[in-house]
């Protein structure tokens, strides 16, 4: 059993389901004749182990990058697979270092395109915002267009780069899809239209299916403006879906410490090993996740003990607002130390998020491969693991 071998907090991904996950966007892709026209890249940041993108590779996907650190763990491990940088904005140096890779760059701003043309780069990539406030940090707007075909002069707009926004609904992915799809009456030259990420994932369904963003009407939807536009075949299309596909590969179990009940409260506080510096982004996001939980020697609470007892869950630190999520959750009336938590669904935006606050060593990342075999891909933290940069005089 992995606790009894690794301990707690301990977070734990499946092969079988991050593979699952590609292939259900793959499949719909299909279903539209769309699959020689459409590349996944998945952002290195929504969950950056090379070996879960040892995966990806495998299946056909590629990875978007943002910082000349994120192709440093790349190269480290010997990871083959194509890569896309989309940043804010980079510095010379950093953006010279791309093109020396020969790493396809959206630029997002005026700066960093001129750069590019300085340096002879053809095949031009600009990432575009098409919020309606115009207030995405990243990004040229509509409104410099004309600047963009002015500096461009006789060379042509190879791509573009769109971004909808974390957790995005399936109708404003459309129409950020439809408005992208616009600007080819600006750039009719343009080879490649990258329609981002931000595809919303639902935390609180509990069908495994129906969590995951409609891909199917999503390029159902593709293919119907394509054909009404009629844009041509040589025009290809990039998505960089991140939270759909890595979030319900992860789980992390806690362990429970101690159930304290402070008189005149309607809740119970229950201490656990865990910390929200573990998974930051469930506090950020005010977002609880699905919750089981198991007896010491690993038996599932029975599903109807589930809407027992309110409590709060937390951390054992000095800090009085460190529980994993925000709220109020319920657990089986019969919950007691030494048994376990488990959340699920933190694949995406978990581990990746530690925080060095407080000072807790990072949890054990743990892979289950098809054929059961676990690999440890990330060990546990040592207890001196917050010094490991500080110089002895």
């Amino acid at each position: 059993m992995i606790v009894n071998t690794y301990g707690t907090p301990v977070f734990v991904y499946r092969e079988e389901i991050l593979r699952t996950n590609v292939a259900r966007i793959k499949k719909a892709v299909s279903t539209f004749g769309l699959e020689e026209r459409v590349h996944l890249y998945v952002p290195y940041f929504a969950n950056s182990n090379p070996h879960l993108f040892a995966v990806l590779a495998e299946s056909g996907v590629g990875a978007t990058l943002q910082t000349k650190e994120e192709d440093a763990h790349f190269r480290a491990f010997g990871l083959e697979m194509k890569r896309i940088v989309s940043p804010t904005h980079l510095t010379d140096s950093d953006l010279e270092y791309f093109v020396g890779q020969n790493v396809p760059i959206n630029v997002g701003t005026g700066g960093n395109l001129r750069r590019l043309l300085d340096l002879g780069i053809r095949d031009l990539r600009i990432r575009v915002d098409l919020s309606l406030e115009g207030n995405q940090k990243q990004g040229i707007k509509p409104s410099q267009f004309e600047a963009v075909k002015k500096l461009l002069g006789n060379r042509t707009l190879y791509g573009i780069h769109i971004y909808p926004g974390t957790s995005s609904t399936l109708e404003l992915c459309l129409r950020y899809q439809r408005r992208a799809l616009e600007i080819l009456h600006h750039f009719p030259e343009l080879k490649e239209i990258n329609l981002g990420g931000g595809f919303y994932f639902d935390y609180e369904e509990k069908n495994d299916e129906k969590q995951h963003f409609d891909w199917v009407v999503y390029f159902s939807e593709l293919r119907k403006r394509i054909d009404e536009l009629g844009v041509s075949d040589n025009v290809i299309f990039v998505l960089e879906p991140g939270r759909d596909i890595l979030a319900d590969v992860g789980i992390m179990i806690v362990k429970v410490h101690a159930l304290e009940k402070t008189f005149g409260l309607e809740y119970c506080d229950v201490y656990t090993d865990g910390s929200y510096v573990f998974i930051p982004s469930s506090t950020v996001k005010v977002r609880q996740h699905q919750l089981r939980y198991f007896s010491a020697d690993f038996q599932e609470k029975n599903e109807e003990q589930y809407n027992g007892r309110p409590v709060k869950l937390n951390g054992c630190t000095t800090l009085s607002s460190d529980r994993l999520f925000p709220g109020i959750v319920y657990v089986p009336p019969a919950l007691c130390a030494d048994d376990y938590v488990l959340i699920e669904d933190v694949g995406a935006y978990g581990a990746t998020q530690h925080l060095e606050f407080l000072n807790k060593a990072p949890a054990p990342e743990i892979l289950v491969r098809n054929n059961d075999l676990v690999h440890v891909i990330s060990r546990k933290g040592e207890l001196t693991d917050r010094l490991r940069n500080v110089p002895r005089f």
